[in-house]
């Protein structure tokens, strides 16, 4: 990730970008009134989310609020939750590590058509496809943007990864895999299920394995990571709230 921290930003987004939009975007509908879906007022998520018919239940006002989306674009949708709702739990939103730095320059690099693509993707199976996307997202200084999923000697893609990939590629998302080794190391093949997939080679530069949990890497090696914000933010905690 440093790497690319050199020509442009990258952050470390695993599970939480596209889903965090997504769960800013839909608030209101995730937490709609549907018969049986609250039975007390502490629940963190409604009761039949990780259910089948989930999104069946709410079908039409997910298509309306898709419609306007294309309509309006992300951020009458996004932003102002991003300020109201800062804190209260949301079982797609994680908040340590959705920035509004990140969430307007993603808004702004990712097109709206690639946006309503993962979310109508999403919303086909969310318990199962709220898992497998890519580690980083990589926005270049040249402009627009590409997802990057790393992996290291021997590490494979897993089925939902595969099933995320499959969909970048129908839609022409930009994504890679990128492999990476240290530098004196044989590169093994990485396996890539879907055709079209691209794998970067990316030897280490003869330094040991570390672990970056920043939510933006930098290129003067300066992180951002999540006790740190848990320090700086000392007073915040998500509570069960609910509104």
């Amino acid at each position: 990730a440093l790497h690319y921290a050199k020509t442009g930003k990258c952050f470390y987004v695993e599970n939480t970008l596209i889903t965090g939009v997504f769960g800013l975007a839909m608030w209101d509908i995730i937490f709609a009134p549907v018969e049986g879906a609250f039975y007390h007022p502490f629940q963190t998520a409604p009761a039949d989310f990780r259910g089948a018919d989930f999104t069946a239940r709410r079908r039409h006002l997910f298509t309306k609020r898709l419609q306007k989306i294309k309509q309006d674009g992300l951020s009458p949708f996004v932003l102002p939750n991003l300020h109201v709702k800062q804190g209260i739990i949301n079982p797609l939103v994680n908040w340590y590590a959705v920035s509004r730095q990140l969430l307007i320059l993603a808004i702004e690099r990712i097109p709206l058509t690639h946006w309503t693509s993962v979310f109508e993707y999403l919303l086909t199976d969310i318990p199962a496809h709220r898992s497998g996307l890519p580690d980083l997202i990589y926005f270049p200084d040249t402009g627009g943007y590409e997802l990057l999923e790393v992996k290291g000697p021997g590490d494979q893609l897993q089925k939902n990864q595969r099933r995320w990939m499959k969909h970048f590629a129908a839609n022409n998302i930009p994504h890679a895999v990128i492999n990476v080794a240290f530098a004196d190391a044989d590169l093994p093949a990485v396996d890539v299920p879907v055709a079209g997939v691209p794998v970067v080679d990316t030897p280490a530069v003869d330094a040991p394995a570390i672990e970056v949990p920043a939510i933006e890497l930098r290129e003067d090696g300066a992180t951002d990571d999540y006790q740190t914000v848990r320090r700086r933010n000392n007073s915040f905690s998500p509570g069960v709230k609910r509104l």
